[in-house]
């Protein structure tokens, strides 16, 4: 069999002339004046045809189309979880928002389903938390871009470490289309969860001079001072207490841990406010 693959708008996939041209169709498919896009609007009214992945519409020497068979493939599209959902065989049910956008597929395509069936293994599905720590990781380790839906293999292999410890593994990153404050923020949810910014509350004596010994107690502990906060009235504290939410940048978790142990023995309650991992 001979044949060209091809990338074609509605307009110009009219005037193809060819033995067969297939037409994916979106849920977001909007009727247009060409005859292609009307002639789709037309299945699509008379429930001919549905955009729903596995739907399709074969139509001989259609008026308007140079192709001598025109063939209709609902595409759909959502959530990355409906293709091992549809793969066991199992209701198709996903939603909510998503780090790994490019990926995010209501339901798998009729085109690629048969093609995962046939050709891979296995399917793994990750949480948010993975996405993010490979994206995280990519940028700081490897200095690599990546969105969320490209990082997906990265993600894939810190979910299940073991399965692929002391083996050599290829992997693909897809995409670097990621939103500079999407990326802004995965970033310093990185450094949260490394310990390298935390918050502490720290409990003092509502008198002067408390908040300046405990300001150069965290600067000889080694910690950099980024935001304080000072709080008399709206915490649950004795009246002549108050407590202060102070923002560190710090080395790591160990740092930390050492950082509220020296709070805590110089006589000031200390406790973390942020816990991630």
């Amino acid at each position: 069999m001979n044949f060209d693959l091809k990338t074609l708008d509605l307009r110009t996939g009219a005037a193809e002339k060819c033995d067969q041209l297939v037409v994916l169709v979106g849920e977001d498919f909007a009727p247009g004046s060409d005859p292609l896009a009307r002639l789709i609007a037309q299945a699509l009214k008379s429930k001919d045809f549905e955009t729903k992945p596995g739907k399709s519409l074969a139509l001989y020497q259609a008026p308007g189309i140079a192709a001598r068979r025109l063939l209709l493939v609902g595409a759909g599209s959502g959530d990355a979880r409906a293709v091992r959902q549809a793969l066991a065989g199992q209701p198709i049910t996903c939603g909510g928002a998503t780090v790994a956008e490019g990926i995010a597929v209501k339901a798998p395509g009729a085109l690629t389903l048969p093609i995962i069936r046939a050709l891979v293994d296995d399917v793994v599905e990750v949480g948010e938390a993975r996405l993010e720590e490979a994206v995280y990781r990519l940028a700081t380790m490897q200095k690599l871009v990546a969105e969320g839906a490209g990082a997906a293999a990265l993600a894939a292999i810190l979910e299940e470490p073991e399965r692929y410890r002391g083996r050599k593994v290829g992997m693909v990153l897809s995409g670097g289309n990621i939103d500079s404050r999407i990326m802004a923020q995965v970033l310093m949810r990185g450094l949260v969860y490394e310990g390298r910014i935390v918050r502490l509350r720290i409990g003092i004596t509502d008198a002067p001079g408390a908040l300046a010994r405990v300001t150069r107690l965290l600067g000889e502990a080694g910690a950099n001072i980024v935001e304080v906060h000072h709080q008399r009235l709206f915490h649950n504290v004795p009246v002549k207490m108050a407590e202060v939410d102070v923002v560190l940048e710090t080395r790591n978790q160990t740092h930390v841990d050492a950082l509220i142990a020296r709070m805590k023995d110089a006589g000031y309650p200390t406790s973390l406010m942020v816990e991630v991992g």
